[in-house]
């Protein structure tokens, strides 16, 4: 939006017509899908009332990751974890290929280090 970092996650079926579903304040963030189920994301804050996207210039802070299950609304989505703790750290999810587990790797900005997090 408006040349920021934001982005909107919308879905096609296999014919191409446009699903319903609508992910909003998505930034710095694929999805990794969970067999047809629906898929993982990372998700910021709303921003303040009034304020438009890409008009701030305060620093993307306390990225959630959250699953939204394909055919519901993006106000069911599960947050499935934040760093309220380093509010600056960006999860970044991954399934594997047999769709048994979720990895997360965690960073911070340009640092030369990250964590990797896994839960089946």
């Amino acid at each position: 939006d408006k040349g920021s970092d934001w982005n909107r996650i919308l879905l096609r079926n296999a014919q191409g017509l446009e699903e319903p579903d609508r992910v909003e304040w998505v930034k710095f963030s694929g999805i990794e899908w969970l067999r047809d189920e629906g898929f993982f994301y990372v998700r910021y804050p709303n921003l303040a009332e009034g304020q438009e996207k890409g008009t701030e210039t305060d620093a993307a802070v306390n990225g959630a990751v959250y699953f939204h299950k394909v055919g519901t609304d993006q106000g069911k989505d599960v947050r499935i974890i934040d760093i309220p703790d380093h509010p600056t750290q960006l999860p970044q999810p991954t399934v594997t290929d047999d769709n048994k587990y979720l990895s997360l790797s965690i960073s911070e900005g340009c640092e030369p280090y990250n964590k990797v997090w896994v839960a089946e």
